[in-house]
C-alpha cells in the first residue's frame, strides 16, 4: 500500500472527502523556524518544539480560532517525525500531496531530504495528477 500525506489536517480531510482514503496530515509548518536535522529527535524535534513555545513575535497566534499549537509541542513534532519514519520504512513509494505555496514546497523538501538519497517520492498535485521525483 502506498503512504500518502498532505500538509495540515484540512488538506488530509478535504482529499479523504474527495475519495482519496489513506491521506495522513502532517501538521509542522516547516516555512517558519529553525529546520536543523529533522531526524535527529534532540536536534531537528527539539529545536522546532523550543521554537514554536518560545516567543515568535509575542504568539500572534493565541486566541484566534485553531491557531493554537499543541499542549506538548516537542510530542506533537515527534509525531510528525514519527510518520515521516514510517512512511519511508514502506517499500511503496511516498505520495506527498503538495501545491505550490512556499509551506507546501518546504514539506516536500523536508521529506525529500528526511527519505534521504534513495527516497521515493511521488508528488501528488490535487486537480494536476501525479510526478515522480
Amino acid at each position: 500500500m502506498t503512504f500518502a500525506m498532505a500538509l495540515g489536517d484540512g488538506a488530509a480531510e478535504a482529499l479523504r472527502a474527495a475519495g482519496h482514503d489513506q491521506v495522513r496530515p502532517f501538521r509542522d509548518e516547516l516555512s517558519v523556524g529553525p529546520l536543523g536535522d529533522l531526524r535527529d529527535p534532540q536536534g531537528g524535534a527539539a529545536g522546532r518544539a523550543r521554537y514554536w513555545t518560545g516567543g515568535l513575535a509575542g504568539r500572534p497566534w493565541r486566541g484566534l480560532p485553531g491557531a493554537d499549537p499543541p499542549a506538548d509541542p516537542f510530542a506533537a513534532l515527534r509525531a510528525d517525525l514519527d510518520l515521516l519514519a514510517e512512511a519511508f520504512a514502506q517499500d511503496a513509494p511516498v505520495q506527498v500531496w503538495a501545491g505550490e505555496s512556499l509551506q507546501d514546497l518546504m514539506f516536500l523538501a523536508g521529506c525529500a531530504a528526511f527519505g534521504g538519497a534513495g527516497a521515493r517520492l511521488l508528488l501528488r498535485r490535487p486537480g494536476a495528477g501525479e510526478a515522480p521525483l
